[in-house]
């Protein structure tokens, strides 16, 4: 399946390049998309004129990017080893960077579920460079999914994955979807009352015989019950016709490195999105099946 049957129109389209590594696309209700570029220490805007300008700099090392219900950026920093809220004045406050009495790991990927509590993947990627300022050592004995109650209390929810790393929750809430990138693999656990996790199982396996794995993931909010939609976010009022989804291509072969890249996607498209890093692929899940699109 190609990309181009799933969107309403054109071809995704680079919007901005130069940089050295982008992750975390994020777009801002009033209307700009924010991203990191990991071994810039970074954080960039972009707005629909085209202009990029830093958001923020440094940036930690970031990764990962969303924002709280008061639109605060929550940032995932490989250099702290921390998850960080930035106010809009750049007030910068560390979330989580301890657990057990030890270090976290690189803090990779996070959401944000509607009652406020973070839940984010810790996999050790930014340990070394280029993903991190230097080589550190590791604290933590497991690569670790977490969550940040809202009055500041970090909990391990799940400590078997290899590498978590891209997670999304379904539009009701009622799900909560991880990749584990070695493994290649999504894995969906159900949402209890009191937040935490159970029946693990693996939603899609993505393993292939060419390299590459999944990374990060979208949902659409206006998913159904028992149906999957694919990922998007809405850009400026300018661009009110299009839904778009922010593809970081850095360092894969499905264009320039150090691009950002968007596409219209189309409503009638079911699935979730996990984006294959290595080789420039998008991976539709289909009711736990999934499709390949280029």
């Amino acid at each position: 399946m190609k990309l181009k049957s799933l969107i309403e129109a054109g071809d995704p389209e680079r919007i901005a390049t130069g940089f050295q590594f982008t992750e975390g696309p994020v777009w801002h209700p009033d209307g700009y998309l924010i991203f990191s570029d990991i071994p810039a220490s970074r954080i960039y805007k972009w707005t629909p004129d085209g202009a990029v300008t830093i958001w923020r700099e440094p940036s930690g090392f970031s990764n990962g990017l969303t924002l709280d219900r008061e639109r605060h950026l929550i940032a995932c920093e490989h250099g702290g080893r921390r998850v960080a809220r930035v106010a809009a004045d750049g007030t910068v406050v560390t979330l989580a960077d301890i657990y057990g009495g030890k270090r976290l790991n690189s803090p990779n990927d996070v959401v944000v579920k509607s009652d406020g509590t973070i839940y984010f993947t810790d996999p050790p990627y930014g340990l070394t460079p280029p993903y991190g300022p230097s080589v550190q050592e590791r604290e933590q004995p497991c690569n670790g999914l977490y969550r940040i109650m809202p009055d500041g209390v970090v909990e391990l929810l799940i400590d078997d994955f290899d590498r978590p790393n891209g997670l999304a929750f379904s539009a009701d809430e009622s799900l909560l979807y991880v990749d584990d990138s070695p493994r290649r693999h999504v894995r969906a656990f159900d949402m209890r009352p009191d937040g935490t996790l159970s029946n693990s199982r693996v939603l899609a396996d993505m393993d292939h015989p060419q390299p590459g794995s999944p990374d990060g993931m979208k949902i659409d909010a206006e998913g159904a019950a028992g149906q999957l939609r694919l990922g998007r976010r809405r850009p400026a009022d300018a661009l009110h016709h299009r839904a778009h989804l922010a593809l970081p291509c850095a360092g894969n072969s499905a264009g320039p490195t150090g691009s950002v890249a968007t596409g219209a996607i189309g409503r009638n498209a079911p699935g979730l999105v996990s984006w294959d890093y290595s080789r420039g692929i998008f991976f539709e899940v289909v009711r736990g099946g999934f499709a390949a699109t280029t």
